[in-house]
């Protein structure tokens, strides 16, 4: 109500013509002179339909404490769609009878003196793009009957001195903007949460696929390395065999290399032995050969003389 109150007091030469073609039933009205008005009845019929959609899922007891709003909705659908199912209510209130705690109808500043109140429906039908799908709203025109259409309708301007009355106190069904607002930084939080989990999930489930795989080819790799190390550990007995063979073999041809030595050794000495015996014999046989000259010599000198005598 606020919000409407400074709505016309901002717009009301505006609200005014406005107000005076939709309660004139013989006027048809350009809808592109009130660009930017004739929408109010649209947001009041969403705001209708998103009220019922929210309060629809409460639990009986829930929408009883929200009194009189869901029997307030309940007879703006009954006047809107007669055939839509309204919200369950503990007691149901007929749509012919008034709500006990609803709020008194005010009279307005433009309401005309010594008129009658009645009922005046919309004018302009929610467009077909922005209809709820659970609500549709139907085009209606105005059923005010007026009694003097010629003359001009009595619609003060709001009085500027009245008393500007305190807000109302909160009430269950009204959401503040900044509630709204922080509601919805919320939300985005939580979406941005959401999505940021979902990354590090994937991230997390990418990083398990890695060490799974790595995992699997570290096990394959000590395998591999198992079987290598036991066939090296294999070859590396069979050459420590082969080593100790060939040691032996050297010992054994070490030993006989001695041997032979000693024995060449020996033969050495025996040789020069021999060779001095081979010497001695020459130097014995130059003598004998002397001698046996000297012996012939001898004889023959003998036998000269003997000869001779």
């Amino acid at each position: 109500m606020l919000f409407m109150n400074e709505f016309l007091e901002e717009h009301w030469d505006d609200m005014r013509t406005f107000l005076q073609k939709v309660s004139n039933p013989d006027s048809e009205l350009e809808m592109a002179r009130f660009d930017g008005y004739v929408d109010l009845p649209l947001r009041l019929a969403v705001l209708h339909s998103l009220l019922v959609d929210i309060i629809s899922p409460m639990k009986l007891e829930t929408i009883n404490n929200l009194q009189p709003l869901p029997s307030i909705l309940n007879q703006i659908t009954e006047h809107l769609s007669p055939g839509v199912p309204q919200m369950r209510l503990q007691q149901q209130v007929q749509p012919t009878e008034q709500v006990p705690s609803a709020p008194a109808h005010r009279p307005t500043p433009w309401t005309r003196q010594g008129q009658t109140r009645k009922q005046v429906a919309r004018a302009q039908s929610v467009p077909a793009s922005e209809r709820h799908h659970r609500h549709p709203l139907k085009r209606q025109t105005s059923t005010t009957e007026l009694t003097d259409t010629s003359k001009p309708m009595n619609i003060s301007s709001p009085d500027q001195n009245m008393t500007v009355k305190p807000a109302p106190a909160p009430v269950p069904w009204i959401i503040e903007q900044h509630q709204i607002n922080h509601v919805q930084e919320e939300t985005s939080l939580l979406d941005k949460h959401a999505q940021e989990l979902s990354e590090l999930r994937l991230g997390v489930e990418q990083v398990t696929d890695r060490e799974l795989e790595m995992a699997k080819r570290l096990e394959d790799f000590i395998i591999v390395s198992q079987e290598q190390q036991t066939q090296l550990q294999a070859e590396l007995q069979e050459l420590r065999s082969v080593l100790a063979l060939r040691e032996e073999q050297l010992a054994s041809a070490t030993f006989r290399l001695g041997v032979i030595e000693e024995e060449r050794e020996e033969d050495e000495r025996k040789l020069s032995v021999a060779l001095a015996a081979a010497e001695r014999m020459n130097v014995l046989e130059e003598q004998f050969a002397g001698l046996l000259k000297d012996m012939q010599q001898l004889n023959t000198a003998h036998g000269d003389s003997l000869r001779t005598s």
